[in-house]
């Protein structure tokens, strides 16, 4: 599948992803995604908008990974790990998509029509999934509301269960949320990390070539025209 038609499918499903910095972190994936085959994982996965980025990129790279898609809206019913999340309960949750019947299979049927990886849904919060110890080539971190507290613990959690040459993204970096930032900064100044260009002129380039961001289903940063808050570590160590 091509980037652009790839990027269409992303453009129609809901979440706050600008379609520049979808192609931002394909393109960053593609570029620089060099350890052995892993687990991906996108913490925070929502409706699946940022996982058919990483797993399509994955897939495009002929890569073996499996995918797992984290989230407590894949388990609405699980009143201990709501309890735990910003909205508290999951009365108070603003997507009406994942009430939807068929919400989850829909979502595994798109994400497995872009990728030949296998993906799994854990409807828990990060922190419970993160307990479990895994070796992950690829993480996506976009996480309930960005609280300082929370990232802390999931970045402390992470530090030594990305492997090698493995990529760890964060959403709403430099953007309205402070916390991303200095938790981006914790691991750069563990030594174990460093920073991944994101090509941004690249991306913004090829998104307003094809007009993606006038009907991307995003709440996400809409007074801006290119919305770029994504950050990229790579594991040196």
């Amino acid at each position: 599948m091509g980037v652009l038609e790839l990027l269409k499918i992303v453009q129609k499903t809901p979440g706050a992803i600008s379609m520049t910095e979808a192609f931002g972190v394909f393109d960053t994936i593609m570029n620089n995604l060099k350890c052995s085959v892993g687990i991906a994982v996108d913490l925070g996965s929502n409706a699946g908008k940022s996982s058919l980025i990483g797993t399509s990129a994955l897939s495009a790279l002929n890569r073996m990974d499996v995918f797992h898609c984290v989230d407590p809206v894949y388990d609405l019913n699980n009143e201990k790990e709501w309890a735990n999340t910003f909205q508290k309960t999951a009365d108070n949750m603003p997507w009406g998509i994942c009430r939807e019947l068929d919400f989850k299979k829909n979502l595994l049927n798109k994400l497995q029509s872009v990728s030949s990886l296998h993906h799994t849904l854990y409807g828990e919060t990060s922190l419970t999934y993160l307990k479990t110890p895994r070796s992950f080539s690829y993480v996506f971190l976009d996480s309930d509301d960005h609280q300082l507290e929370l990232i802390m613990q999931e970045v402390k959690m992470l530090m030594e269960q990305v492997m090698v040459d493995g990529l760890l993204f964060f959403h709403d970096f430099m953007g309205n949320y402070i916390a991303p930032g200095m938790a981006y900064e914790y691991l750069v100044d563990t030594g174990y990390y460093e920073p991944v260009h994101i090509n941004w002129d690249k991306a913004i380039e090829f998104v307003n070539k094809y007009n993606l961001e006038e009907d991307n289903d995003s709440w996400h940063f809409k007074h801006l025209e290119n919305p770029n808050f994504a950050g990229c570590l790579k594991r040196i160590k």
